[in-house]
This record gives structure tokens, sequence and C-alpha cells, in this order.
């Protein structure tokens, strides 16, 4: 099921990487994911 608009979901993972192929996608793209994982304490590489 997709989650309405608005709503979020809580992503959880020790490690995540990230691939972007242009300058600034990663931190347009999913920039909000990548401040969730390392608040929560994941390993986050760029």
């Amino acid at each position: 099921m997709t989650p309405p608009p608005g709503r979020t979901e809580t992503v959880r993972a020790a490690s995540a990487l990230v691939l972007a192929p242009h300058f600034d996608d990663e931190v347009l793209g999913c920039g909000g994911l990548m401040a969730q994982l390392a608040a929560s304490g994941a390993v986050v590489h760029v």
C-alpha cells in the first residue's frame, strides 16, 4: 500500500550507499532520507 501524501514512513538501516549521476542529485533527491538515516546512527556514504 502506498502511504498518502504528506505521510512518511520510518526507514531503518545500519548503513546506506547513495550513488548519483550529477552533482547535488543526492541532496535534492534523497537529502531528507540521508539526514534521517544519519540521525538514527546509520553510516551514510555518498
